[in-house]
C-alpha cells in the first residue's frame, strides 16, 4: 500500500493533528480493504496483513497503535525481519524540527508549519534528502542513540503511540491476533560485512563504532556488558581499547547483535515473548529461514550457500518457480504453503504441503520463555540437479545464549538508552 514517508508522514510536531500520519494512511488503507473486500470475494472478517523489514516493523506498530485496539481492521498478522527503530516522543523532537525549520528557512519569526506547507513537493524531497547530512556536519545529533532522532518514522505522540512499540508489547498492550513472525539467519550481514568474500570485512564500520553516534547512549558499563554478550576468539586480534570494533570478526559478531539482535531478532523474540504472555503461545509461530536468496546459490563452490541475508525470503516469494532451481522451488513451495495456510485458516499446517513438517508453536513445550520452538526453512541437496526433492526444513528449539542476549536488549536499562 502507498503512504506518505519520512517528513510528510512522521513529522512529530505539537501543532499537527498526529505524529504518525503514514501509520494512520496505512490504517485508512486496511479499513478500505474491510470496506470493500467482498466485492471481490473476500471476507471483511478475515483480513490478514503482512510486512517485511521496514513493513515488518509497521506491523508491529499496529499491534501496538492505539494500546493494541486495532478495530478490527485485521485479523492476523505476519511479521517478517521487522527492523525496530529508536523512538522519541513529541518534545524530544523538538530540536530536531528546530533544525529542520531552519535548513529550509522556515524560521521561528514566521507560522512554521504554514511556510513548511508552502514548500512544493520537489523542495519537501530535497530538504528531506539534503537535512540528512546536515546533522551528521552541524552535530546536531551527537549525543543521540543510533543517530535516529533526526530520522522520520514512527514515533510516540501519546494518541496513536502512547509509548515506544517495544514496551508496549511488554505491558501487554497489543492486538490480541494469531501471529507469525521470523527472521534470516544473518540478519545485518549485508549491512555491515562484505558477504561475498569467502573472509568477511567490515564495511561501514563507523555504523558499529561507539564513538561515533551510533550507540553513544550506551554508559562504559552497558558497552562493558554488550562486549561480555559478543566475545571475540582469542585467536583473532585483540580488541584495543580505543577501537571497540577493530577486526572483520568483532565487526560480524557486532553486527549481528546490533542491526540482528537488538532489532530484528529481538522483534522476534519480542512477538514471540509478549504475546504468548498476554494471549497465550497457541497463535503464535516464528520461523529462522536459512535458504539464501534465490540465485546466489553455487552447488559446485566449496562455501555453496554463503549468508542468508536480510530480505533473502522475499525471493522465495516472488520469484515465480520456474526461475528457480530444484532445492530453491522446493523451498518456496513449502513455505508459501505455510503462509498461505496461515492466511486462509490462522493456522500454518492446515494447508502445508503434505511434505512439510509439521510447524508447532511458539510455546510448544510448555515453556515459551525458556523454550522457545520454530521452524527452519533450508535446503537439502541431491546429486540430480533436474529432479525435485524435498527440504531439510527442521523444527529446533531457540538456543539459550541467544535468548538471553536478544533479552539482554529489551531489559529497562538498556531500553532507555537505545530508546527502542
Amino acid at each position: 500500500m502507498n503512504y506518505r514517508l519520512g517528513i510528510l508522514g512522521f513529522l512529530n510536531h505539537p501543532d499537527l493533528p498526529s505524529a504518525n500520519a503514514g501509520l494512520l494512511d496505512q490504517r485508512l488503507a486496511m479499513e478500505w480493504v474491510k470496506q470493500n473486500i467482498a466485492n471481490f470475494g473476500g471476507n471483511p472478517n478475515d483480513i490478514t496483513i503482512m510486512g517485511q523489514s521496514g513493513g515488518g516493523w509497521a506491523i508491529l506498530a499496529h499491534l501496538a497503535l492505539f494500546d493494541g485496539h486495532h478495530n478490527n481492521t485485521f485479523q492476523k498478522a505476519i511479521i517478517r525481519s521487522a527492523q525496530r527503530e529508536p523512538m522519541f516522543n513529541t518534545e524530544e523532537l523538538k530540536i530536531r524540527n528546530k533544525a529542520l525549520f531552519r535548513h529550509v528557512n522556515c524560521t521561528t519569526g514566521q507560522d512554521q508549519l504554514t511556510c513548511f506547507r508552502n514548500l512544493t513537493e520537489s523542495q519537501l524531497v530535497t530538504a528531506f534528502w539534503s537535512f540528512s547530512s546536515v546533522l551528521g556536519t552541524e552535530g546536531i545529533f551527537k549525543n543521540q542513540v543510533f543517530g535516529y532522532q533526526g530520522s522520520f518514522g514512527p514515533t510516540i505522540d501519546g494518541v496513536t503511540l502512547t509509548d515506544s512499540v517495544t514496551k508496549l508489547f511488554r505491558k501487554g498492550k497489543l492486538a490480541n491476533v494469531p501471529t507469525i513472525a521470523g527472521s534470516t539467519n544473518d540478519e545485518g550481514f549485508d549491512g555491515y560485512v562484505d558477504a561475498h568474500q569467502q573472509n568477511p570485512t567490515p564495511k561501514n564500520t563507523t555504523k558499529l563504532d561507539p564513538s561515533t553516534n551510533r550507540i553513544t547512549n550506551l554508559t562504559d558499563y552497558q558497552v562493558n556488558e554488550v562486549a561480555k554478550f559478543y566475545p571475540i576468539n582469542a585467536t583473532y586480534a585483540s580488541v584495543a581499547p580505543d577501537n571497540f570494533f577493530q577486526n572483520a570478526f568483532r565487526a560480524y559478531w557486532m553486527a549481528f547483535g546490533l542491526f540482528g539482535e537488538v532489532g530484528i531478532f529481538g522483534s522476534e523474540r519480542l512477538v514471540g515473548r509478549w504475546m504468548s504472555a498476554r494471549h497465550g503461545p497457541q497463535w503464535v509461530w516464528t520461523y529462522r529461514f536459512n535458504a539464501p536468496t534465490v540465485g546466489s546459490v553455487n552447488p559446485k563452490s566449496p562455501y555453496p550457500l554463503g549468508p542468508v541475508q536480510h530480505s533473502a525470503e522475499n525471493s522465495y516469494l516472488d520469484v515465480p518457480l520456474e526461475s528457480m532451481t530444484s532445492y530453491e522451488r522446493a523451498i518456496a513451495e513449502e513455505f508459501r504453503s505455510y503462509l498461505s495456510s496461515f492466511i486462509r485458516t490462522g493456522n500454518p499446517n492446515t494447508h502445508k504441503l503434505h511434505s512439510a513438517p509439521f510447524w508447532p508453536n511458539y510455546g510448544a513445550l510448555g515453556d515459551f520463555f525458556n523454550s522457545p520452538v520454530r521452524l527452519v526453512p533450508q535446503f537439502a541437496f541431491r546429486s540430480n540437479p533436474n529432479k525435485t526433492y524435498p527440504t531439510s526444513t527442521q523444527i529446533e528449539v531457540a538456543q539459550k545464549a541467544g535468548l538471553e542476549r536478544t533479552d539482554y536488549w529489551q531489559t529497562d536499562n538498556i531500553l532507555e538508552s537505545i530508546r527502542f
